[in-house]
């Protein structure tokens, strides 16, 4: 079985280091083209946080410093994909008094949906200004400045939610693509593959293709 590695680079902000990511996403593309002509598995991406619409808690909690009532119509909004509507909600809050970290990420998701990651790095560096342990927060930051090009300052907010939790298995896995696909720094994705797979309580078949495959690449170096 042949293994594809791809990113699906979901509106990526064109900014200074764009010829880097026009090559990184072009080759993204032929990757897709080959894998639907081959049938390759196809490998996952980054793992997001879950939306904090969901009911799940998130990395460290996000205590909701607003009445539930008040953010009912934003949850709703955000549940029903409807983004603008979401984003109106919230700016209006925000126009009334500071919003809490959970409604700044809410505002930083919403805008990345809206294709403002601008605007949603601004919304997540004022989360973490109030919750800088959160790594719900700092994950999604990473992945937003990634797609802005600003590599060295994603794998820096990737390995500071690990040295807050070594066990957390997303951020060492997100932290990996980064260095494989983005930096083509190969050692340094191997040992974060590797213990992502440690985090998990049982392998992850895919990645163990994955990193099968990377070692490969490396042994031909």
């Amino acid at each position: 079985m042949i293994v594809l590695m791809i990113v699906i680079n979901r509106g990526c902000w064109l900014g200074p280091q764009a010829p880097q990511l026009h090559k990184v996403t072009t080759r993204a593309a032929w990757l897709v083209l080959l894998a639907q002509l081959h049938g390759c598995t196809l490998l996952p991406i980054e793992a997001l946080p879950a939306d904090p619409a969901g009911a799940a808690n998130i990395g460290q909690l996000l205590v909701p410093a607003l009445d539930p009532a008040v953010r009912q119509p934003i949850v709703a909004a955000m549940a029903e994909r409807q983004w603008q509507q979401a984003q109106t909600l919230l700016l209006a809050l925000a126009a009334a008094s500071p919003l809490p970290a959970m409604d700044e990420l809410n505002l930083g998701i919403v805008s990345e949906h809206l294709n403002l990651p601008l605007t949603a790095e601004q919304a997540y560096r004022r989360a973490l200004a109030q919750q800088p342990d959160n790594i719900a927060v700092l994950n999604r930051l990473a992945l937003n400045l990634r797609q802005q090009g600003q590599f060295a300052a994603a794998v820096a907010y990737y390995q500071q939610a690990i040295a807050i939790d070594p066990g957390h298995a997303d951020s060492h896995r997100n932290l990996g693509i980064l260095y494989d696909l983005y930096l083509g720094q190969w050692p340094e994705a191997l040992a974060a593959y590797e213990a992502y797979q440690r985090c998990l309580s049982s392998e992850d078949p895919q990645m163990t293709l994955w990193v099968r495959d990377l070692r490969q690449r490396i042994s031909k170096q």
